[in-house]
């Protein structure tokens, strides 16, 4: 056993390779639980059940140490993992372990939010609350034997280590004492000599020798005090027996002003101070702690030694060891009695030599003795110090807190073994619950936002309980009105029976069905309802005040900036239940006003230390400036005036750049008044390395915030910009996000921004500006057909109750025209008009039955024609070489898809709710390239032409509301890129064998069914068989049914399969479970004989085998865990020839079990 590190390290080594296995790094739910009571039942079932429900859980481990203390890296667990799952049972509270665990699960609750489910395993819960019944009578266990085992301990150790040390330690220095008798030497230099011999340390050198003097003081007055005579006379006036009395009396001195300085150490400053001079120049520190670790060295040898081995059963380890230590100090004490003739008169030089000799070799040995002692038992002895009644106080008062508090949690309680199944799944279904409702990511770096999350805590609490509060968080853009509404939804959600977090209302207000939209979100977040649809604002307002006023909620709408949003979704107090809060984030504080809201929490600015830390984070990825760039860094926080988002960017700017470079940033500040934030972050867009990347950024401002990031890409590829590096660089200097569902975002100063960047330099001509955005302007310049070659980018979306009808002739000059995005415009004209450089057409309500044949675009990479009014896409083929995105999703007039071979690198094919499209292309098998088709809601669609199944790049497939397909091919398989399946709310009842062999499929939502591949697969092929017992129900079920059926003959012999032979060519699948791989195959060769005479009168009216259908498939063949039953799922057909093979092949195999035997 090594001792080179500390229990702590090896604990944490230990979790760091459970951590490593995780590919999301921290556990998910911590286990607690007393493991001789339910580590073989209970907990197991319920360990396994999170394991498969994709769950990371961290299960206490009998191989980590344990003591009175949990270790750093058990509270790091808890800390770290969001739920925690208590299994109350009958001797839990025995466990010193298990309480701590407790007290530290119970503490995070109440400061953190950390999730508690307590589960009630054969006891109730009140006995837990109260502590009576047998769990009061383990916990009263754990007390008194606390308190009896450690005052026996204490007496055991004082009679043994008396003796010991009395042998070794008294005698020893007697010895030494006595060969100077007669020399007249000074007594205290004899005692620092002997003292210093048996300890090996050196005077005058460290506090440790200034620790020594002082003891030797005590013990010379000691032994003066004990022999009534001072100075030398001592050895003249006492008998030897007094002296070693006086000695006895001086060890006592000894160890008690060694126990004033008890710590602990680790076992190399152990060694080093019983095996070395030199330990001194480590660290003074280790002196304070040796007679710590050699008090309990025996005192708890023998209960810790036993107790720590028991688990392992091995008796005999415990024996061993403890006896070669107990032989090693016998031996030592012995060993002194054979070394000291304490008889001896002479005291020549030559008796003196001896005499040093004979303590040398007994110090050495009793110093080897120690150290074998230390490298067995170190752990144990710092793992179990005992508890003194001090210490069984605190645990009493504070466990019984921690249960009190935890028994007070609704909890599942478990009173018989006949609800165990049902508990686990309701528990799994609990915790999956929970963490689907993540909490919502606050900011990498939260500087400053508790304090003003516990401010506005305050403020939720100011009214009671049971009253409706309105909370408005108002603040200018980038002030981290956002992050704090986010960390306090974290915070307190939990506490309310429902919560939801509306964000962006601005954004998705102004979207097509955006109102309705927010709407049914809420609904949804409250009450966990999909299926809610909302026909129009006034209805979703009727319904939210029905449906909202039943639960004490906690609602957030974010970034609101129009009265009709919070009349929408707040209509007023009555809406929601009692107790329930609303907070709301806005840039403008009228629609504060008004008696709306209780209470206002104005957002300030950081102050300078807060600004500091959080600009160091960005600049310097730590939480304060390096040394050199700390005037600097206060500089640029000056200029930054405390908003969140300014010090964010121009850290992230700032970042690994030389001292001269901040100078020169400097210098820009400098020029730019302090309150125009707005030209503060352009100094970042500046910095920018090239003007690829500022028209990435510029483009991004304009058009295609929350568009999909592969999407862009693609389109600005097409524009010669090299997007997917200039996207990177701008997320790396703060500029531009992604969101987890990869969109695009930008802060609304970034975005204003840029925008002013365009305007700025052509402030007064419009048709000189690089990008249109604004309606008006654009309005401005199509009606007046002032288009010029600067436009590279135009937007006009227009609500529907306000179509405008324009004239393509406006296009004719605006040859640089990339990127066109209309909604609810209609133009008229010829459309030679429009730009040959245009790479996106985004034309929300196309208002064409098709594509004009004039309007041909072959540069164009993306055309987005949702909403649209076409039946076909084009009514005269055109190749279309680098288009690689198509969108008619909403067009509900689309009857068929296009003919695909002239879209040769197509990637992306979208054409959601399409309800008339009815036909595919079969040359959708030419899309070498595509990565993704959805044909959601496509409910007149039929079914797929058998070559999509060869398309090997295809990623993603989507069929979900395809109310009319009915099955998938087996050629399914040839899909072999295929991750992601969606094709739930179909007629689909079942699925090809094949596809359970995909080795690629990871996300599946199929017949019910909805996850990862490797949980789903095995509940679809186990629902489709029929769960019947008796043989002979089993035939009506293969007559009514044809389906996958179970056929269980374990127990039941080859005879009784004759009653199901007339059946079998009724039906498709038949499963077959038996005890053995031999009856396996007699089962199997009887049902084919039977099968056999059916297909052979048959074949005659079939062709060869490549022509027969459903031909038996081998779909697995192994055995299952502790039963080895063997299965064999066969796909029942109509060959005869492919019969009459498979056949031969079990026979073969019954053959050659015969053989082995």
């Amino acid at each position: 056993m090594s001792l080179s590190g500390s229990d702590d390290e090896m604990e944490m080594d230990f979790l760091g390779d459970r951590y490593r296995k995780m590919d999301g790094g921290n556990f998910e739910v911590f286990l607690s639980f007393r493991g001789e009571d339910t580590r073989a039942s209970f907990t197991s079932h319920l360990y396994a059940a999170l394991q498969n429900a994709g769950i990371f859980v961290f299960k206490d481990d009998e191989s980590l140490p344990r003591g009175k203390q949990i270790s750093p890296s058990l509270r790091l667990a808890i800390e770290e993992s969001p739920i925690s799952i208590v299994v109350f049972s009958k001797n839990y509270a025995e466990s010193l372990w298990c309480l701590k665990e407790l007290e530290k699960i119970m503490e995070c609750h109440r400061t953190t939010g950390h999730v508690v489910l307590p589960v009630f395993y054969d006891v109730d819960p009140s006995e837990v609350r109260h502590q009576r019944g047998d769990f009061g009578k383990a916990f009263q266990r754990l007390l008194s034997k606390s308190s009896r085992e450690e005052e026996e301990k204490v007496l055991d150790w004082k009679q043994r280590w008396r003796k010991i040390l009395r042998e070794l330690d008294g005698f020893s220095v007697v010895e030494i004492l006595n060969s100077r008798i007669g020399r007249g030497d000074n007594l205290e230099e004899h005692w620092k000599e002997a003292l210093f011999e048996v300890v090996q340390i050196s005077s005058g050198e460290t506090e440790v020798a200034n620790a020594i003097k002082l003891h030797m003081k005590h013990c010379r007055e000691a032994l003066f005090e004990a022999s009534g005579i001072s100075g030398d006379a001592v050895l003249n006036s006492c008998g030897e027996m007094e002296i070693t009395n006086a000695i006895e009396l001086h060890m006592k001195h000894w160890r008690d002003a060694f126990s004033e300085n008890a710590g602990t150490i680790s076992g190399s400053d152990y060694s080093r101070f019983i095996g070395g001079r030199n330990w001194y120049d480590v660290s003074s520190s280790g002196f304070r702690t040796v007679h710590y670790e050699i008090w309990h060295l025996q005192h708890y040898w023998r209960e810790k030694v036993r107790e720590a081995y028991d688990r392992s059963g091995d008796d005999q380890l415990y024996s061993r060891r403890e006896i070669d230590i107990e032989r090693h100090l016998e031996h030592c004490a012995s060993a002194v009695n054979k070394a000291i003739d304490s008889s001896t008169a002479s005291r020549s030089s030559f008796q003196k030599l001896q005499a040093y000799n004979r303590i040398e070799s007994l110090v050495k040995y009793w110093r080897k003795a120690l150290c074998e002692a230390a490298e067995i038992s170190r752990w144990v002895v710092q793992h179990y110090r005992g508890i003194t009644d001090n210490e069984i106080n605190y645990i009493e008062k504070n466990a019984r807190d921690a249960l009190r508090e935890a028994a007070g949690i609704s909890g599942v309680v478990i009173l018989n073994s006949r609800n165990e199944s049902e508990a686990v799944t309701n528990i799994v279904k609990n915790v999956t619950s929970l963490l689907d409702k993540t909490e919502l990511f606050v900011a990498h770096n939260p500087v400053g936002v508790e304090s003003r999350v516990q401010e506005m805590v305050q403020l939720l609490q100011q009214k009671q309980s049971n009253d409706v509060l309105l909370l408005g968080v108002w603040g200018m853009g980038g002030i981290g009105k956002t992050t704090i509404a986010k960390a306090i939804y974290n915070k307190i959600g939990r506490d309310f029976e429902g919560r939801s977090f509306l964000a962006d209302i601005r954004q998705v207000w102004g979207q097509e069905a955006g109102h309705v939209c927010l709407q049914e979100q809420l609904l949804f977040d409250i009450h966990k309802e999909s299926n809610t649809k909302i026909r129009n604002i006034e209805s979703g307002k009727v319904l939210l005040r029905e449906r909202l006023s039943r639960k004490r909620i906690l609602l957030i709408l974010d970034d609101v900036n129009k009265l009709q949003q919070l009349n929408a979704l707040c209509g007023n107090r009555e809406w929601f239940g009692s107790g329930s809060r609303i907070i709301i984030t806005t840039r403008d504080i009228h629609l504060l006003r008004g008696k709306r809201v209780d209470q206002v929490f104005a957002v300030t600015g950081m102050n300078v230390d807060e600004s500091i830390e959080l600009f160091s984070w960005h600049a310097f990825k730590q939480a304060s400036p390096k040394q050199d760039f700390i005037e600097l860094s206060r500089n640029v926080v000056a200029y930054a005036g405390g908003l969140p988002l300014a010090l964010e960017v121009l850290g992230s700017y700032l970042f690994d750049m030389e001292v001269t470079e901040w100078k020169s940033v400097l210098e820009k500040l400098r020029k730019i008044p302090n309150d125009e934030v707005q030209e503060k972050l352009k100094i970042s867009y500046d910095g920018l390395s090239d003007d690829t990347e500022k028209g990435i950024f510029l483009d991004i401002a304009c058009f295609f915030i929350g568009k999909d990031r592969n999407d862009v890409i693609h389109i600005l590829n097409g524009c010669g910009l090299f997007a997917e590096n200039g996207i990177r660089v701008l997320v790396e200097r703060s500029l531009v996000t992604v969101d987890d569902k990869n969109q695009l975002g930008m802060h609304d100063l970034l975005r204003d921004m840029g925008r002013e960047i365009i305007r700025s330099k052509s402030p007064m001509e419009l048709e000189e500006r690089s990008r249109l955005w604004f309606h008006e302007d654009v309005l401005d310049v199509l009606s007046k057909e002032t288009g010029t070659k600067f436009i590279e980018g135009l937007t006009l979306k227009l609500p529907r109750t306000n179509t405008k009808s324009l004239c393509t002739k406006a296009f004719m000059n605006m040859k640089k025209l990339r990127l066109l995005q209309l909604s609810c415009v209609e133009l008229v004209g010829d459309f030679e008009y429009l730009s040959k450089d245009l790479r996106w057409l985004c034309w929300h309500g196309f208002p064409f039955a098709f594509i004009p044949t004039s309007f041909y675009q072959g540069s164009l990479v993306s055309i987005e024609l949702e909403n649209s009014k076409i039946t076909m896409v084009w009514k005269a083929t055109q190749l279309m070489e680098k288009l690689k995105i198509l969108n008619l999703s909403h067009s509900h007039y689309l009857t068929k898809t296009p003919d695909f071979l002239n879209l040769p690198n197509l990637e992306k094919l979208v054409l959601m709710d399409c309800p008339r499209l009815s036909e595919v292309s079969y040359t959708i098998g030419h899309l070498t390239k595509v990565l993704l088709i959805n044909f959601q809601d496509c409910i007149s669609l039929c079914n797929l032409p058998r070559s999509i199944y060869k398309l090997k790049s295809l990623k993603t497939l989507i069929l979900s509301g395809c109310l009319k397909i009915d099955k998938l091919e087996e050629d399914i398989e040839q899909m072999e890129s295929l991750t992601t399946l969606v094709a739930d709310k179909t007629a689909i009842r079942r699925v090809p064998f094949s596809i359970v062999r995909s080795k690629s499929i990871g996300y599946i939502s199929l017949c019910g069914y909805e996850g990862f591949s490797r949980n789903v697969f095995p509940s679809i092929i186990w629902s489709w068989m029929s769960p019947v017992n008796s043989l002979s129900s089993r035939v009506q079920t293969l007559v009514d049914m044809s389906s996958l059926v179970s056929l269980d003959v374990q127990n039941s012999s080859s005879n009784q399969l004759s009653y199901i032979s007339d059946e079998l060519p009724k039906l498709q699948s038949l499963w077959i479970e038996c005890g053995s791989d031999l009856q396996l195959s007699r089962d199997t060769a009887s049902i084919l004989d039977a099968l056999n005479a059916t297909n052979s009168e048959e074949s005659e009216s079939y062709g060869t085998t490549s022509q027969m259908k459903n031909v038996f498939t081998l779909i697995e063949c192994n055995s299952r865990s502790k039963l080895f039953e063997k299965t064999l799922l066969i796909q029942m057909g109509i060959s005869w020839e492919i019969t009459h093979i498979l056949k031969e092949r079990i026979l073969q195999h019954i053959y050659l079990y015969f053989y082995r035997m």
